[in-house]
């Protein structure tokens, strides 16, 4: 909070169920204090009197407070807010009207049908490169990409059976490749696919410790290593290596490149107001492609499970219960979470959890536990148990991040709980958190 005097607020709009919540925390005193507040079809003004000290023991002076809510919907103002009374302070609930009386109700349209991926293949049609995220470098030959397409649903191979009722052989879809081709820029949900040849010569550098460890014996012969962008070493992606033996020499052979949207920045034409020599660079959080993952899990699988693993540690990071995509949130007791930008170089600008300044977000609502700190060697904690009973569930979807990046969310996550009042921080042993939706 900016000033400190200001009273704590947290919001929470719940568009499906017509419902926002508004907790206040009060301040403990011994002095009695006078809270007012006042309901507006599209405001809510929060007001608070308290006495100050005077020199003359006959004349009482107060010092007054006010705090203005706005709305992006309108409260039913007929009908009576509930009202709970806690130690930290006072809940208000209300009810919310999509539209004005006497006319018809507008179609509630939920933001996981409408939500999409950023960097689509139609939102860069003006693509020029692809830099890393930290240092800048050029990642992409320039003017060689001379089609952007968008792919499938990373589940698609799931369902390949269904679709093929021809006679082809089918090889590469059947074990689920798509494979990358020369001139083609290949656009996923949060990675870009690319052939080698359009990469700019020794621009990537495999990822030797990883390399290190991977036993070429086991599992395909084809592999997803780490690669690192070879000015400032940070992580840019994912190669797919092969090992080719010649004239008894093992030779690493780099046959598509997976560039993740969010370690890296997109180089774009300027607009038709701009002048056509100068460039647009932008970039988005790394929650916004994040959350389209969620997402796209939940409509393929019906699952709201996830565990989070680690690429590196292979060590699973959170277990994350999906709650709800269609929060909205305000709060303005956010503080600021530079002290966090320290896991990785390429996403340290996108720390912010939401807002702190009472803006309304687009939240997912997500109940997670933190597996870093269960320890895992007894059987006595009830995480230990959930986590084991989690990974022996097919239901339960399992997603692999770089562990930069699963630290960044979690803490993230650890954040967003910080700005709840402590009677709502749990449910059950999962600890409530928001992840911005929005890029």
């Amino acid at each position: 909070m900016e000033n400190k005097n200001e009273l704590p607020i947290f919001a929470e709009i719940l568009p499906n169920v017509k419902s926002m919540t508004v907790s206040v925390g009060l301040t403990r005193s011994k002095e009695e204090t006078l809270y007012e507040f006042g309901l507006y079809p599209l405001k809510f003004i929060f007001e608070s009197k308290s006495p100050t000290k005077t020199i003359s023991k006959s004349t009482k002076t107060f010092s007054t407070s006010k705090l203005e809510i706005p709305l992006i919907q309108t409260v039913e103002t007929s009908e009576q807010p509930i009202i709970t009374n806690s130690n930290e302070g006072i809940d208000i609930k209300l009810k919310l009207r999509t539209f004005v009386r006497k006319r018809p109700p507008k179609k509630d349209i939920s933001i996981s049908e409408t939500y999409q991926a950023p960097f689509n293949s139609t939102k860069i049609s003006s693509f020029k490169n692809i830099l890393c995220s930290y240092c800048k470098k050029f990642l992409v030959k320039k003017n060689t990409l001379k089609k952007i397409l968008d792919m499938p649903s990373e589940h698609w191979a799931e369902l390949v059976d269904c679709w093929m009722c021809h006679q082809e052989d089918y090889k590469h879809a059947k074990i689920g490749d798509i494979i990358a081709q020369e001139n083609i820029g290949l656009v996923s949900n949060s990675y870009f696919l690319l052939h080698p040849n359009n990469i700019e010569e020794d621009s990537l550098k495999v990822d030797e410790e990883e390399l290190h460890e991977i036993d070429w014996t086991k599992g395909m012969s084809k592999k997803w290593i780490s690669i690192n962008c070879s000015r400032c070493f940070a992580s840019v992606g994912d190669g797919l290596y092969c090992k080719s033996k010649e004239e008894e020499k093992d030779e690493l052979k780099l046959l598509a490149v997976k560039l993740n949207k969010y370690m890296t920045l997109v180089e774009m034409e300027g607009g038709a107001d701009a002048d056509k020599k100068e460039s647009v660079i932008q970039k988005y959080k790394f929650t916004a492609f994040l959350a389209i993952d969620f997402l796209e899990a939940t409509k393929v699988h019906a699952t709201y499970r996830f565990i989070v693993k680690g690429k590196k540690l292979k060590q699973p990071y959170l277990l994350i219960w999906l709650f709800g995509w269609d929060s909205k949130i305000m709060t303005n007791v956010l503080e600021e979470c530079n002290s966090f930008k320290i896991f990785s170089r390429n996403i340290e600008e996108d720390c912010s959890v939401v807002e702190s300044n009472l803006k309304i977000c687009d939240v997912m609502k997500i109940l997670y536990i933190d597996c870093t700190i269960i320890n895992q060697d007894t059987d006595d904690d009830k995480s230990v148990r959930l986590l084991e009973q989690w990974r022996k569930d097919n239901t339960v979807e399992h997603f692999i991040y770089q562990d930069d990046i699963c630290l960044e969310l979690l803490l993230l996550l650890r954040k967003s709980t910080s700005c709840l009042p402590a009677s709502k921080k749990y449910m059950n042993e999962f600890l409530v958190g928001f992840m911005d939706m929005n890029g």
